[in-house]
């Protein structure tokens, strides 16, 4: 989990098509999209295991 302040820096740096994050992480313009489909990927897993309607659930995000 991430706080709110390196979310929205990601962001930014996305929309301005990428760049350094810190000395060694680099985001790309698609890194802020590609972090909330893995996210989301997480929490629909999360979400079919509580409903019952998966037995086991994976995600390999980064």
């Amino acid at each position: 989990v991430h706080n709110q302040l390196l979310v929205e820096q990601v962001r930014q740096i996305s929309q301005a098509g990428g760049g350094r994050i810190d000395a060694d992480t680099y985001a790309t313009a698609e890194s802020f999209d590609l972090a909330r489909i893995g996210a989301g990927s997480v929490a629909s897993a999360v979400d079919h295991l509580m409903l019952g309607t998966a037995r086991n659930g994976f995600a390999l995000v980064r």
